[in-house]
């Protein structure tokens, strides 16, 4: 057992149970079902599915969407059981939902009063979650590394280039007083190349092949300078994200032993 992996075990749990739908969520607007008939589009529906509830006898029972994926605007739309999530669902739980769902409501003391969608993961709580994730899915592959090859033996793994480039972030790091090993000097995509180079590894890693292994950690990697860089996250990485969620159990499991 390696010696670190409880403490992951509860780094992990602490992300995992920690950041909820709550914390991205926005309040749904909402309108008494008496006005739907001469109900248009107001200013105060910013919430980025553009949809407003639709309220009967106090409780919130269909909506209005207002983009042109839908129908009539004015015509209310019954909200189902699987379009509902409760407040403290897990982050991880709902972009796996949001994989088929353009958006979901959020029910809290029992009554539906908030909306989610994807972008709603750029917000600040969304976007801790995310960076926590792929940064620990990097330790684990490091470890991974370090546990496979002792003494810096997957150094032929890499290009000449990668490796020099390493030992120059290490003598740069050294300079200024920190002492760190070889492999955390890697890059994310270089620490990826030796695990996917290694068969052992990628077999228990689950990664399928080297070439959709290595496009994978690639987006891992534009991931996280994504995030690192205060970019859009969910336009052109929104497969990545839904992937991390997903596969992110089993991997950690694997790699921190």
């Amino acid at each position: 057992m390696n010696p670190h992996s409880n403490a992951d075990r509860r780094l992990y749990r602490i992300f995992s149970e920690t950041f909820f739908v709550a914390d991205v969520a926005e309040p749904l607007p909402s309108i008494d079902e008496s006005s739907v008939a001469d109900y248009s589009r107001p200013e105060v529906v910013k919430n980025g599915a553009n949809v407003v509830g639709v309220r009967r006898d106090g409780h919130v029972i269909g909506y209005l969407a207002f983009n042109s994926s839908e129908s009539d605007a004015n015509a209310v739309i019954p909200i189902t059981e699987q379009q509902v999530i409760d407040e403290r669902l897990p982050l991880a739980d709902l972009v796996v939902r949001l994989r088929e769902q353009e958006y979901l409501f959020m029910r809290s003391l029992g009554e539906v009063n908030g909306i989610v969608c994807r972008h709603d993961l750029q917000k600040p709580a969304g976007r801790m979650w995310l960076f926590g994730m792929v940064t620990m899915l990097e330790v684990a592959i490091e470890r991974a590394i370090n546990n496979q090859f002792p003494d810096d033996g997957w150094a032929e793994l890499i290009s000449p280039t990668r490796l020099e480039k390493a030992k120059e972030i290490q003598k740069l790091r050294a300079d200024a007083g920190t002492v760190s090993t070889l492999t955390s000097c890697l890059q994310l995509a270089d620490k990826g190349q030796i695990l996917l180079k290694d068969e052992e590894l990628r077999k228990q890693s689950g990664f399928e092949s080297q070439n959709k292994g290595s496009k994978r950690i690639r987006r891992l990697e534009s991931l996280r300078n994504l995030l690192a860089h205060s970019q859009d996250i969910v336009t052109n990485d929104w497969d990545t994200i839904v992937g991390l969620a997903e596969d992110l159990d089993s991997i950690l499991e694997v790699v921190s032993g």
